[in-house]
């Protein structure tokens, strides 16, 4: 049998998360390139709509993304992270990681010009555990960690189900290109509370070059548009469907589902 072990962590102001180390979840290795597939970027992430009573303060409110790395080996680590934003453009930053030490490295995604990035880490001569979260200054989300070389390609697909798109939950979703080439993801929502017999099914289609990334803050309104607030209600247990359908490079599909009350925000990958 095999386990996982997680921590949970909460602080004075009563903000809880989880800690989980990714390489054993995901099954690679510590000295190989990882990737946080959404970071918060210099904008901060996309704001939905806020609750009445703190509209104001979540008007300004700017979320960051912290990067932790440990290094459990002998000697020091040398680490380079690169910063990708929406449109595939990189800089680069870097750290170093004692022996046995663990550091935080903050907003990691800064510079990232876009409200939105990804992040590649490599460590070099040695090994790093990495772990990232979100947040504002109310509370975070852990962010899952995941090989550098992951991701769906040509002909493969994954489901994220039981999806809310609400006054009270609302969710987006986004993808990035990790296999250095272009590609075209088709997007496929069900909405299965159209009737009691009947579940609408619709679907569009995106083009990624080599490293862009695409997020769209607003699940049904992303297909619907502005009718999506004249043909629906709350919507809840909407199925998304990401299946790449041409090209050579690769996605790695996620889901952010946010509180709109508390703005308390947690991601999806798998």
């Amino acid at each position: 049998a095999m386990i996982t072990a997680h921590a949970r962590l909460r602080d004075v102001h009563g903000d809880t998360w989880s800690v989980v180390d990714w390489s054993r979840f995901y099954d690679y290795q510590r000295n190989s390139a990882v990737r946080v597939p959404i970071a918060d970027g210099r904008g901060g992430t996309v704001r939905r709509r806020a609750a009445r009573h703190d509209l104001a303060a979540n008007a300004t409110a700017r979320r960051a993304t912290d990067l932790v790395l440990f290094n459990p080996g002998a000697s020091t680590v040398h680490a380079t992270m690169q910063v990708i934003d929406t449109a595939g453009h990189v800089q680069e930053r870097t750290a170093d990681v004692a022996a046995q030490a663990t550091i935080v490295v903050s907003d990691v995604a800064s510079l990232a010009g876009t409200s939105v990035a990804h992040v590649v880490i490599t460590p070099e001569n040695g090994e790093l555990a990495v772990t990232a979260r979100s947040h504002d200054s109310s509370g975070g989300s852990a962010i899952p960690i995941v090989s550098a070389t992951s991701g769906l390609r040509l002909g493969q697909s994954q489901v994220f189900s039981g999806l809310d798109d609400s006054a009270a939950l609302q969710t987006g979703y986004g993808f990035a290109e990790t296999g250095g080439g272009p590609v075209k993801v088709r997007a496929r929502i069900v909405i299965g509370e159209a009737s009691a017999l009947v579940s609408i099914v619709t679907e569009r289609t995106f083009t990624l070059g080599a490293r862009e990334q695409i997020y769209l803050p607003e699940l049904v309104r992303s297909f619907a548009g502005d009718a999506r607030d004249t043909l629906f209600d709350d919507l809840h247990g909407l199925a998304l469907e990401i299946e790449v359908i041409e090209g050579l490079g690769a996605v790695v599909p996620f889901v952010m589902a946010t509180d709109v009350g508390t703005q308390d925000v947690s991601v999806v990958v798998q």
